[in-house]
Order: structure tokens, then sequence, then C-alpha cells
């Protein structure tokens, strides 16, 4: 049932409608009654076979099918999901109070001047704990006498918006430091395991909780009044034998428990019982919100119950379409996209435009495919002059250098270095023809008479 529930309340029914959708070949048709188109509204609550299911679920909230045809386009994610919308809950607080206001059992010392011993303290949601914009809490303290009954004791309303058990426990601790005397020793004992352990996490633990600004109370007054507070957590309702804890176990008793901590904290309880009941809400104010949460329960088990008897859907064979685009190699797309018109010639990529030469396994090969081609300017057959640099392997020359080309062999007509398999020079500044060296001098000669230079064996071009 909460598996089916869950499928509903996540918008994962798959009606026919949403199928045929993404399978034309399934007919939009309901697959029990064929006789209108299958919607999540005609699942739940339009189709006549669902009066065949012999459930009461079903049975008991067929009295909402009115209010659900008229109300399923406003409020959808109630009549198709089981989600009551928030304005079904919403509840005024203006009746909360907003300062505490004391009552007294017994005979209590003035305020501020409480004795060391033993307190027992406890926080209540009262009738509507459940309901937590209903909630209104009570808070209380009591001391036992040498006889372990009731001697005195004080309980109040929680004030302030924010109305919860742990709060209001809290609350009780702080209010119980506020009106012992200065100095004193507190043994405190609540029921609210929560509250307690946090408290010996520490101040700075406590900061950060969602209560920490009556945890920001406590230390302080631990500290203004040099107060010492030992605090002991003991399970509820140990009076009664037939207590459960909340995995439905026999409540157990801790070894070190006596029979007047037991009576102290069914006091305890009991007033903070009666606070509650001070702040608690007129029945006609709550009775709305709990109806519309009635309802809210009764659709959810309607939908698990329906989704659970559905027939088995026929299987579709799955249809893969692959709507992810084909992987290109980057190396082949900028081979596609490049300016350049390459040839490749024993793993080593030559543009005939521009002259340069890269290897095709080089780690600059992309680069210089993306990058713009500026075509050399012939003057005959054999020789050329470069526009811009000229890239051979991995390497590229300096912007500052006038390179040329003759039969293949380049080099730069100002300093008369070559371009060969490595470029050392010419990767530098180029130090222009007053600063040629003997080399470059000769490397010009040469080329001028249309012969090789040194350290060349052969014409790459012919």
């Amino acid at each position: 049932m909460l598996s089916a529930f869950e499928t509903a309340v996540s918008g994962a029914l798959w009606p026919n409608e949403r199928v045929h959708e993404a399978f034309p070949e399934v007919s939009e048709l309901c697959s029990r009654c064929e006789l209108e188109v299958e919607t999540d509204f005609h699942t739940i609550w339009g189709c006549p076979c669902n009066d065949n299911i012999d459930s009461d679920y079903v049975r008991k909230s067929n009295r909402y099918k009115g209010r659900a045809s008229s109300g399923v386009d406003t409020e959808p994610c109630l009549w198709l999901r089981g989600i009551l919308p928030i304005h079904h809950t919403i509840i005024s607080k203006d009746d909360i109070v907003t300062r505490r206001i004391f009552y007294t059992v017994g005979n209590p010392p003035p305020l501020g001047s409480w004795p060391s011993g033993a307190y027992y303290g406890d926080g209540s949601g009262g009738k509507y704990g459940k309901i937590p914009m209903a909630r209104r809490c009570g808070c209380s303290i009591v001391c036992l006498n040498d006889n372990n009954v009731l001697d005195y004791g004080l309980y109040y309303s929680l004030p302030g918006e924010v109305q919860t058990v742990p709060r209001a426990e809290l609350s009780s601790i702080v209010t119980l430091l506020e009106v012992v005397e200065e100095e004193a020793v507190v043994v405190y004992f609540g029921d609210n395991k929560p509250v307690i352990d946090l408290y010996y996490k520490g101040q700075d633990i406590c900061a950060k909780a969602s209560n920490a600004d009556l945890y920001l109370l406590l230390f302080a007054l631990i500290k203004n009044k040099k107060l010492t507070l030992h605090m002991f957590w003991m399970p509820s309702h140990l009076d009664d034998p037939n207590a459960c804890n909340s995995k439905g176990e026999p409540k157990q008793r801790p070894e070190w428990v006596q029979d007047h901590d037991i009576v102290g904290n069914k006091e305890a309880d009991k007033l903070a019982d009666r606070a509650a009941e001070i702040a608690e809400l007129a029945e006609w104010i709550v009775q709305p919100v709990m109806d519309a949460q009635k309802m809210a329960n009764h659709i959810q088990l309607r939908i698990a119950t329906i989704v659970c008897n559905l027939p088995k859907r026929k299987h579709v064979s799955k249809q893969w379409h692959d709507f992810a685009p084909p992987k290109v190699n980057p190396i082949t797309q900028a081979e596609a996209d490049t300016e350049h018109n390459i040839s490749v010639t024993t793993s080593v990529a030559q543009c005939s435009k521009c002259l340069s030469r890269v290897h095709i396994k080089s780690a600059t090969y992309i680069a210089f495919l993306k990058a713009p081609c500026k075509p050399a300017q012939f003057t005959d057959k054999h020789t050329a002059s470069i526009i811009g640099q000229v890239t051979i392997r991995n390497q590229t020359t300096h912007i500052t250098h006038n390179m040329h080309s003759f039969k293949g062999v380049k080099y730069c007509a100002a300093c008369g270095f070559l371009a060969q398999r490595r470029m050392q020079s010419l990767i530098k500044p180029c130090n222009g023809s007053d600063a040629r060296t003997m080399h470059g001098q000769r490397v010009l000669d040469a080329i001028a008479a249309q012969q090789l230079p040194p350290g060349v064996t052969h014409w790459p071009d012919p």
C-alpha cells in the first residue's frame, strides 16, 4: 500500500493517456472500462470499475466524488495525489500568549528563592498536539516533599508562535533556573531525551539548535547565578504497565529510577496537561482542519487501494532512440574546418598556402589547424615571401622574423637563420641584418646563388 501511494504522490502513475503520448501505438482508452480516456482523474474517481473493488477504503471515499469533480482543476494535488493544500490547515495564532502567566500549586517559595534540590518538569502538546497549527503547549515544574508527594509547583502556557513539546520542556528548565536561588545545585528530571542530550553537547552545539534562544538563556542563567545543573532523562508514564515506546515495545525502567521519580514525573505531566488546557483552542476552530486531514487520509487510502488493484499492463517493446549527437574526433573536425590546405607526408602535415609544417601527433596540431592561414606570396616558381609566422613541428617562428621560402627551404631574409627540424634561433626575436652572424650571411649568399645553404643536404621542393 505504501509503495502504491508513493507511486501516485510522486506523479508516476502513468495512465494510458500519458503512455499514449510516449508510445502512440498504445490506446489512450481506459484498460478497465474502455469507455473514456484514462487520465489520473478517471483512474481514481471516474472509472465505474472502481465500484468492483472490494474495499472499505474505496466505498467510504465515494462520498467525495462530487467534490473531486468540481475541485480537481483548482486542487489537483489533493484529489489526484492526496496532498492536502496548506490553506486547509491554517489556524490563526492571535490567541497565543506573548508572556508567561504562572499558576501555582501548593505553597511554593517566592520566585528567585527556590532552594537547591530535585525538580521534575514536563512539556505537553495538549489535546491537539498532533495538529501543528492547533497545538498549544503547556509547561510545568514540580517539587516533592520528604514523603515523596507533591509539595509545590508551577505551570503556565508556552508563549510565542513556536509551539512544540521540546520547546515547552526546555522553557520549563529555563524557568526553573530563573526561580531558584543563586548558587543553587539543581537536579532536573525530564522525559524529553533530545532536549537533555543536546544540553550535554555544550553551548556551541546548542547555539545551532532550533531552540537556540532558550539554550542561550539557560547557559546565561547558569553563568550569571553561579548555578550547578544536573539533568537526567527518564521514560514517561512508567506508572502505566501498558506503556510502550515509539517502536511498540514495553517501556523499560532504568535501574537508577526510583519510585519517587516516577511520582514526580507523573505530577509534572498532570500540571503540563493542565497548562495546555488553559491555552487549548475551541473545538469549532480546530474541527475544519481535522475534517480536512481526515478527508486527505481517505483520499490517500483510496488512491493506494485502486493502484494496487489496477490490471497488469500489457508489455510494449521498448523503442530506443539515440538522441545524443554522434561523437566526432576533434582532430577530424578541425581538419574539416581548417583554412589550411593540408597534405600529410610521413606523419607531417604541411600547408601548401602558408608553407607551415607540423607533426600530426604534436600537442599543437589542433591549435595550428584552428589558426588562420596567411598564404605566402610567390615571386616565381621557387621563391615566396611568407606572410606571418611559420610553424614546423611544435615550434613557431617569432613574429619579428621576415620569413621567406626558396625551393622549400624556409629562412629569415634579415638574420639568415634557417627553419629546419629544430628552430632554436627563429623562435627568439630577430636581431636584424645589422647583427647577422657569419652563418646567416653564408645562408643568404648560398640562396642568392641558388645553391644549397650550409647544413641542407637537398632541396625539400623539386
